[in-house]
């Protein structure tokens, strides 16, 4: 679980790394509306240095405003395939 607020150390990620993780998981499930990305630059900056990619969960009503925060400076971001409803309208969705 990554803290947002805490100070991003890329030696502790890249253990994972060398185990083959390739990604981190952000579940907004329940919290989506309050997300803001400027709480999160750092660390996902060091995501991004990683090569990884960003798994986003959250319920689809937030989808739009959120993933324009992500794909303007994310380029892998992938979906949580148990999002239902996903919309097909949302500026950075692509089916």
């Amino acid at each position: 679980m990554l803290d947002p607020t805490a100070r991003v150390d890329l030696g502790w990620l890249q253990e994972p790394d060398r185990k083959g993780i390739i990604g981190v998981r952000l579940n907004l499930v329940r919290t989506a509306s309050a997300f803001d990305y400027d709480a999160w630059p750092a660390t996902l900056a060091a995501v991004e240095k990683m090569g990884w990619h960003i798994e986003l969960r959250s319920e689809a009503e937030y989808l739009p405003e959120i993933l324009p925060q992500l794909t303007r400076h994310r380029e892998k971001i992938v979906i949580d395939h148990f999002v239902p409803e996903f919309p097909t309208h949302c500026v950075g969705c692509e089916i």
